[in-house]
């Protein structure tokens, strides 16, 4: 166990570099035409940073529009709805209403404090969707690293009670349904991750985990914090994605293996390019080929949900499941978004 300063010294290194790496990635970007912006929305009162924005296309507003949830990334400590709005109105720019929320992040508030703010923003949801003109029976949601792995968690309390049993903090409502998961370079399995030979037992994943769990990341809550774990064959529809040179690469194949066992529907693709070499969360570089093609593959992934309910063809198939491959290399960035 890492002492109260080992841990907030690697904290605010990851908070640091994170920040000034998306700065540097941002810098110069500006907020697309034709969009209507609803912004600082309190969603619960259970923190001054509890607030969401919504995007919408303009000329898309007039019917009820199909649902985007974001659940950002920033290694459970780091991040809010501002570092995302970019992506976002990406995503709106393409016919969704997109929700861009914070929710309160670790140590501060230790889990489950942020799944807790996830579901009381799907509850508003529900409760605002004729003032906002939502469609509440296609509600999807993205989320990338931390993000990812906290939306495949809340995903698993939806649709395991033995495992929403674990979490009676939050209370799912029972009529909200996810129409489909898109899944990017997260970690779904704290137990594989930890147990792996070639250095992932470092000094930054064991203070990110002590950071994030009430008892400091006792193999119970490694456990309770890995989604790969509670997945059943009613979890969400999903698109599981990873890049080439992502550290969480391995993960991906985790989750796509846990949902193919239980026979859960999903999708799974590695990103790789010759001429661009791709890195963790490269979908959020709005100035990259492969990033905009992530963005532009999500949102018709999504519509094809909502548009064509039926005929979705499960690729649970073992053949498209890649190997595990080493975590880290030479040209893995080791931040945990």
């Amino acid at each position: 166990m890492l002492s109260e300063e080992e841990v907030l010294k690697v904290v605010n290194e990851q908070r640091s570099g994170m920040a000034a790496f998306d700065k540097k990635r941002d810098k110069g970007l500006k907020v697309p035409a034709g969009l209507k912006l609803f912004c600082d929305i309190p969603y619960s009162a259970d923190g001054k940073e509890c607030l969401l924005d919504l995007y919408k296309s303009a000329r898309h507003s007039k019917k009820p529009l199909p649902v985007i949830v974001s659940v950002h990334g920033g290694g459970w400590i780091y991040g809010d709805k501002e570092l995302y709005s970019f992506y976002c109105m990406e995503l709106a720019r393409r016919g969704f209403a997109v929700i861009n929320y914070t929710y309160r992040l670790a140590p501060e508030n230790k889990f489950p404090s942020a799944l807790v703010d996830t579901n009381n923003v799907f509850k508003w949801i529900l409760k605002n969707a004729a003032a906002y003109n939502l469609d509440c029976k296609n509600i999807f949601a993205t989320g990338d690293s931390a993000g990812a792995n906290y939306l495949a968690i809340y995903a698993a309390l939806l649709t395991n009670k033995k495992f929403a049993a674990e979490i009676p903090q939050v209370k799912c409502p029972s009529r909200l349904k996810l129409k489909g998961l898109y899944l990017n370079c997260g970690m779904f399995d704290w137990t594989k991750f930890m147990d792996e030979k070639n250095g992932s037992q470092n000094e930054q994943s064991r203070a990110l985990l002590q950071a994030l769990m009430p008892y400091g990341g006792t193999e119970r809550e490694k456990e309770i914090a890995s989604p790969a774990l509670h997945v059943t064959k009613d979890f969400p529809k999903s698109f599981v994605v990873s890049a080439e040179f992502d550290f969480l690469r391995p993960m991906a194949s985790v989750m796509a293996q846990s949902l193919s066992q239980v026979g859960a529907e999903f999708r799974f693709k590695i990103y790789s390019n010759s001429k661009e070499k791709l890195f963790h969360v490269f979908m959020l570089n709005l100035r990259s080929k492969e990033g905009r093609k992530s963005i532009d593959e999500q949102c018709a992934w999504f519509r094809s949900l909502a548009e064509q309910s039926e005929g979705f063809r499960s690729h649970s198939n073992k053949k498209r499941v890649v190997g595990l491959c080493p975590l880290g290399g030479d040209n893995a960035r080791r931040d945990f978004r």
